[in-house]
């Protein structure tokens, strides 16, 4: 066989990959009860002006926002999160993205202003994949 058929049939393999995997987080995205973002670091630096934070839809759900009232950024996030927790909040964070240990996960709670006005709290578990290109967390509602 030659090399170009070769290529060919495991670009198509990688292909038909991607597409069960997308499948499948599509899957858990409409199944997981708990809101989560996820964030694209540029260059493996945490405060490049081009990195962008995603919301999921339960996220935004969970604090009553449609994404129009709730756009993607952390704009959003400062907007909501209560005041007296942002910092600790934040040096969680901060401690995620310097960590070197590819197995370092934070746990944080926090108060969020939901669209009715109230402060509902959340706790925040944080984790970073082997890969230093992007991040994952899940928040999920505690309790008022």
């Amino acid at each position: 066989m030659n090399q170009s058929l070769v290529e060919h049939s495991e670009i198509k393999e990688a292909h038909q990959l991607l597409i069960q995997n997308q499948s499948a987080w599509e899957l858990a995205q409409k199944v997981i009860s708990e809101g989560y973002w996820d964030l694209k670091v540029i260059d493996g630096d945490p405060d490049n002006e081009a990195n962008l934070i995603t919301w999921s839809s339960k996220f935004r759900e969970l604090i009553g926002y449609s994404k129009k009232e709730f756009p993607d950024g952390w704009d959003s996030f400062f907007a909501v999160a209560h005041p007296d927790d942002l910092k600790g909040t934040m040096d969680a964070f901060g401690e995620l993205m310097e960590s070197t240990d590819p197995d370092y996960q934070y746990v944080t709670e926090y108060r969020m202003k939901h669209k009715n006005g109230e402060y509902i709290w959340f706790r925040e578990r944080g984790a970073m994949p082997k890969r230093r290109e992007w991040h994952f967390a899940q928040s999920s509602w505690r309790g008022k």
